[in-house]
C-alpha cells in the first residue's frame, strides 16, 4: 500500500477507468507490476496521520498496516482498510512506464519531477466496482 498524490477518473475504451502512476522505485510498484487488480480506497481526514506514514515509510522497511494503525479489509479482489470513504476495485488493462522521448516541450515538468529519478509508471485499470460507506 501507498499514498499517491497523482490519479485520474474517466472513460477510455469505452469503459470506466481509474489511472494510477506510481514511481519504480516504491516498494508499492512491484506489486502493481505483479498483480491484475489493485485498490484505490479513499478516507476522511480522520486517516491524515495513516496516510502521512503510507506515503513516507517504505513497505520494505516496516510493517506499514501495524505502523499506520490499519485493520486490513480483504475483498474478493484486493484489501482495503477499515475506515475507507470509498473504495474502487479495479482490474488492470493497461501498463507502461512514461518516456522522455514521449514529453511534448515539457522540460519544466523533467527538470521539477525527474532529475535524477525514475518516470512514472502508469497503471490504467478498470473500475469493476465502487464501494461506499
Amino acid at each position: 500500500m501507498c499514498t499517491i498524490a497523482w490519479g485520474q477518473i474517466g472513460e477510455l475504451w469505452s469503459k470506466n477507468v481509474l489511472t494510477v502512476f506510481v514511481k519504480p522505485i516504491r516498494f508499492t510498484d512491484s506489486f502493481l507490476n505483479e498483480d491484475n487488480y489493485f485498490t484505490v480506497t479513499f478516507f476522511d481526514e480522520s486517516q491524515k496521520d495513516s496516510l502521512r506514514i503510507c506515503g513516507t515509510k517504505s513497505g520494505k522497511d516496516i510493517d506499514k498496516v501495524k505502523e499506520a494503525n490499519l485493520k486490513p479489509v480483504v475483498l474478493e479482489n484486493g484489501i482495503t482498510f477499515e475506515g475507507y470513504r470509498r473504495v474502487y476495485v479495479c482490474k488492470k488493462i493497461y501498463q507502461q512506464q512514461f518516456k522522455q522521448e514521449c514529453f511534448v516541450d515539457s522540460k519544466d515538468i523533467i527538470d521539477k519531477y525527474y532529475v535524477n529519478e525514475p518516470y512514472h509508471n502508469m497503471y490504467i485499470g478498470e473500475i469493476i466496482s465502487v464501494i461506499e460507506k
